[in-house]
């Protein structure tokens, strides 16, 4: 019999018309527990954290889930029926509900399952402690492990049941580990987990780039992941993912600059991981899935940072070159390639008034055209494009002054 051990207020999103109509939808009629919300919304509601996807599980077979949600007119979507999984959709919200289920065998994300009217059995097939509880409408908090409350409350991240027994299911949740610890850990990480996930570290090599790149990213992201990352190499967690030249400090120091004025950029981020090395990116690139845009901007700052150094460290001492590196690299890469380079230890007193300056700056344009020198007598060709660029490069260092006559002036004498 699953009981209550505790009642929290119920959180707006309990309170919500969608959520009542979908959990009415589903309730049992003799009283007992048929419906709860489960995992994260649990997890983060006693934690006072945002919830943005409300799961729910309950003892009811799929097929009577999608009966019953379509009687009370609510959109039903065959999601994941192998699984028992179903998606109800009412006013735009998402809720994922899956029938109780033990796992008879396992294949990475797939199983082959056996439905069950068991919380504690279905508790026991999920991968952490902490993602175990229950809670039905009215606040009532079930943990069928006896671990997930106290674990929560410890912000201790622990596997349910044998660790060694939960990676084999799913070898991702190494890395999965290390993104609960990363995202609500404190204190050392839980001793038999961590020998687990590196005894087994070789294992994620069976694990496609694309669910390893999602789970990375996301650890990446944390608000600190620096103590996280450096458990992962002294355990030689996806070791090839950090280029010989990685600091921590470094690291540190930049996520510390991008909180503190609620920047943050997983390209700096990853740029810092490869140890501001291309070759050690480009390796890195080969083990991950990352988007086009992604991998141009984490280039764009390696080439800023390693050809324009100087212009760089001279952005952090003054306004005029940062209007500078602005104009010539835009704002987004301008404020990561400052943050970077202070970083790595250069001065930065003055980033309080430069990063004020990127939000209210915007970047002329250069005011002179082709056509203003075809127009004055210059002849189509090369002659054209380098009398632009002289010019443009000399409106550059003038701050931005010079108008439009000036700039024709100063073209037409090298033209």
């Amino acid at each position: 019999m699953l009981a209550p051990v505790r009642q929290m207020t119920p959180p707006a999103w309990m309170q919500a018309l969608e959520t009542i109509r979908v959990m009415a939808a589903l309730k049992a009629e003799d009283g007992f527990p048929a419906t709860l919300f489960v995992g994260g919304c649990v997890r983060n509601a006693l934690l006072g954290a945002p919830v943005e996807d409300i799961d729910i599980a309950t003892i009811l077979p799929p097929e009577t889930v999608m009966e019953r949600l379509a009687r009370a007119g609510i959109h039903v979507i065959p999601t994941g029926l192998a699984h028992g999984t179903v998606t109800a959709v009412l006013n735009g919200k998402s809720f994922e509900i899956t029938t109780l289920r033990v796992d008879v065998e396992t294949f990475g994300r797939r199983a082959r399952v056996r439905y069950t009217d068991d919380w504690h059995a279905d508790a026991r097939r999920r991968d952490f402690t902490v993602n175990s509880l229950f809670a039905d409408d009215g606040g009532y908090i079930y943990d069928p492990t006896g671990q997930g409350l106290s674990d929560l409350s410890a912000r201790r991240i622990r596997f349910v049941g044998d660790p060694v027994t939960r990676i084999h299911e799913d070898y991702l949740r190494i890395l999965r580990f290390f993104r609960f610890y990363a995202q609500y850990g404190k204190g050392e990480p839980d001793s038999d987990a961590l020998l687990a996930c590196r005894e087994l570290a070789d294992k994620l090599a069976l694990i496609s780039k694309e669910r390893i790149t999602a789970e990375f990213l996301k650890i990446v992201a944390v608000r600190d992941p620096v103590n996280t990352l450096e458990i992962m190499i002294e355990n030689r967690i996806v070791p090839s993912l950090f280029g010989p030249g990685y600091d921590g400090a470094v690291m540190e120091r930049l996520c510390g600059f991008q909180n503190r004025y609620d920047l943050c950029s997983l390209e700096a981020r990853l740029v810092v991981i490869a140890g501001f090395s291309e070759g050690a990116f480009e390796h890195m690139t080969s083990a991950l899935v990352l988007s086009l845009a992604r991998q141009r901007s984490c280039r764009g700052l390696l080439t800023l940072l390693q050809k324009h150094d100087g212009l760089i460290t001279a952005a952090l001492s003054g306004e005029s070159q940062t209007r500078i590196l602005i104009y010539r690299y835009g704002d987004g890469l301008a404020v990561q390639a400052l943050f970077l380079a202070a970083a790595r230890g250069t001065d930065a007193h003055h980033l309080p008034d430069l990063l004020a300056l990127v939000r209210s700056w915007t970047p002329p344009t250069f005011p002179l055209t082709g056509a203003d020198l075809l127009t004055a007598g210059v002849p189509e060709g090369p002659a054209i494009g380098l009398a632009m660029k002289t010019a443009e490069d000399w409106w550059v260092s003038e701050d931005f002054q010079p108008d439009r006559s000036a700039c024709l002036e100063k073209a037409l004498s090298t033209a």
